[in-house]
């Protein structure tokens, strides 16, 4: 079971000196504190109400030790540990598991690893090593699920063979390595901060076909070892095991486990990180903590308006440590200054007033609780805004309502203050803003986009009145995508003009306008709709935004679509039909004797006003059959001539 010692240090009461030895470090104050050793097994240690911190010392298990075969006896490496100290409340809990020693080496017999707690931790030893340390280790919460706050690591077992295990430490070390005749086996490797050690590895030569290689640790338990190799220490990233060899008539020799990682939580801040001189083979985990002499930290429940210049800040006081608030101060400035505060009720429930606010000045407020020249930590934060006389009150019930690529933010007139001149609404993110007399707003939105509303009342003597938020966030959908093409006299076009051929695999840049401003529009192309893409229109409601006809949409004729949102909240559409070609498009060209090129068939060419280049089309354009047709009676023409002169000829 745990000990509750008091009246001096860990170790002075233990009568064991200085419990751990660590350079640079002052003992800890007189006062009780308890400790834990792996007989008291799996620990949920819950925190007095009156104590505020605790000081940590966290120290694994040590590995089992092993003869070396020469008829002397190889202890292991030092375990690792940790000092730290953390901020506790009270009723909070700890899981605390102290790390067991890893057994002895028996000659042909398995050696257990030492345990965490209850749990695995250093590695075994199935034949004839000895068994790596168990980590001591401190949960933060009540249970074994709970995460790691400490850990202080196992050292790996000792191998049979004069091969000491690696300490434990901030990085597990790596045992010795071991050779015999021309074989070799190395010692498992120690953990570090970020993966589990290695196990050991064997080499063979002649005669020595028994060769066996450690096991790595898996996460925080050490790895396995071979025969007569030492098991790995338990560690935040636990040691690999031991490797062994042995000639064919000669007995095994085994190199020791790799020491096991110590862990510091990131929240924490560590006094001693590494290997401590400490004067026992088994882990330990000791609590030391320090009484509250502070009270504790009140909670602003909320702040009001009292009249135009006061507030009233409501206080629960925060939960008995033993030490009792004499009294309470507020600061608007972040904590930087402080100012009494009287406060009225008793229990759970306080009030103080302040007066004396700026009107129209924002402010954020904390308080405290004060005992004597001690006081607690600053509370949790409130906003209050007091109106200038002449002001409007706050909006009521704002509320921000997300559509299609849209956000409506409707609300109700203020119940005090000044007239109403106008509104001013903010949406975020993004700081677009609306001014008006009415009592809704309509923006544009980016489809996936989350968005909250601020509004704020005007007089007609421009003074402002305090924010009103949405309590709720929303979030815009995208435009609808018809499975038709929609009909409609508005056009899209191009950054080429209105164009009515294309072809797979063109990039075309699209040019809409008319939409809600900062919405998202949609760009489709039918007849089955494949959206090409989305953009978010500009200020003024237009945008530009290339796309690429699909490489594998077939010939044919097909609408280039932007589905979105016009300025009053409706479906607006634009439309651009085109027609596709299919590959291997026929061309009509002109020669550079100025007639018309088809394939390889040589026509005169016809001149088309505002035309020049290569036209593409889809279908048999009337052009083609009537160049091949003239082509035809060219040749006709010519064929019939050249059989008038051999006639002639032959007369």
């Amino acid at each position: 079971m745990s000990r509750v010692l008091a009246g001096g240090v860990a170790g002075a009461a233990l009568g064991l000196g200085a419990l751990v030895t660590v350079p640079g470090t002052a003992a800890a104050a007189p006062g009780a504190f308890e400790q834990w050793t792996p007989d008291d097994g799996d620990v949920v240690y819950t925190v007095p109400f009156d104590v505020c911190a605790i000081r940590w010392t966290v120290v694994g298990g040590r590995g089992g030790g092993a003869d070396d075969g020469d008829g002397g006896f190889v202890r292991s490496g030092y375990a690792g540990g940790v000092v730290a100290s953390t901020a506790v409340a009270g009723g909070q809990q700890f899981f605390v598991q102290a790390g067991a020693r890893g057994e002895d080496r028996q000659d042909g017999v398995a050696s257990s690893g030492g345990r965490s707690g209850e749990q695995l931790s250093g590695g075994d030893a199935p034949s004839g090593g000895a068994g790596g340390g168990g980590a001591s280790i401190v949960r933060d919460g009540g249970s074994v699920s709970a995460a790691p706050l400490l850990v202080g690591a196992g050292s790996g077992g000792a191998g049979y063979s004069g091969s000491e295990g690696g300490d434990g430490g901030e990085a597990g070390g790596t045992a010795t390595d071991i050779t015999i005749g021309p074989a070799s086996a190395t010692g498992g490797e120690g953990g570090t901060s970020a993966a589990p050690g290695a196990g050991g590895t064997a080499t063979t030569a002649a005669f020595f076909t028994h060769a066996g290689n450690g096991e790595a640790a898996t996460g925080m338990v050490g790895g396995i070892a071979a025969t007569d190799a030492g098991g790995g220490g338990g560690g935040y990233q636990g040691g690999g095991g031991g490797a062994s060899n042995r000639h064919d008539t000669g007995s095994f020799r085994g190199t020791g486990g790799g020491g096991g990682a110590n862990y510091v939580a990131p929240a924490l801040t560590a006094s001693f990180n590494g290997t401590p001189e400490y004067p026992h083979d088994y882990g330990t985990v000791v609590a030391e903590p320090t009484t509250c002499t502070a009270p504790p930290v009140p909670a602003l429940d909320s702040v009001t308006r009292a009249g135009e210049d006061s507030v009233v800040l409501a206080i629960s006081p925060g939960p008995d440590n033993g030490v009792g608030a004499s009294g309470y101060e507020y600061s608007t400035d972040g904590g930087r200054t402080w100012t009494a505060l009287t406060v009225t009720g008793s229990g759970s429930s306080l009030a103080g007033t302040v007066t004396g606010p700026v009107p129209g000045q924002p402010l954020t407020f904390v308080v405290r609780a004060v005992a004597g020249v001690e006081h607690s930590a600053a509370s949790n934060s409130r906003d209050l805004t007091v109106p200038a006389p002449n002001a409007p009150g706050a909006p009521r019930g704002v509320t921000a309502t997300a559509e299609r690529a849209q956000v409506e933010v409707s609300w109700q007139a203020p119940s005090s203050g000044a007239a109403v001149d106008h509104y001013v609404v903010t949406l975020s993110p993004g700081g677009q803003t609306c001014t008006t007399t009415g009592l809704t707003c309509l923006f544009g939105a980016t489809a996936g986009t989350a968005y909250t509303a601020t509004v704020v009342a005007v007089s007609g003597d421009d003074v402002t009145g305090p924010e009103a938020h949405s309590g709720r966030t929303a979030t815009a959908a995208s435009p609808v995508v018809p499975v038709e093409a929609p009909t409609t006299d508005l056009t899209l076009t191009t950054d080429e003009g209105l164009i009515t051929t294309a072809a797979p695999g063109q990039e075309i840049t699209v040019i809409g306008t008319g939409f809600l401003p900062f919405s998202t529009a949609t760009i489709v192309i039918y007849s089955d709709p494949i959206v090409l893409g989305t953009v978010v229109t500009d200020a003024d409601g237009d945008f530009s935004k290339p796309v690429t006809v699909p490489t594998d949409l077939a010939p044919g004729q097909h609408s280039l679509v932007a589905s979105g949102i016009a300025p009053d909240g409706t479906e607006r559409f634009l439309r651009m039909d085109v027609t596709v070609a299919a590959d291997g498009v026929a061309t009509v060209g002109t020669a550079a004797d100025g007639t018309a090129t088809v394939g390889t068939a040589t026509v005169a060419a016809a001149s088309t006003p505002g035309t020049g280049g290569t036209l593409a089309f889809t279908g048999a354009e009337p052009m083609v059959p009537a160049l091949l047709g003239a082509g035809a009676l060219v040749g006709g023409g010519v064929l019939l001539l050249l059989g008038r002169r051999r006639r002639t000829a032959q007369d």
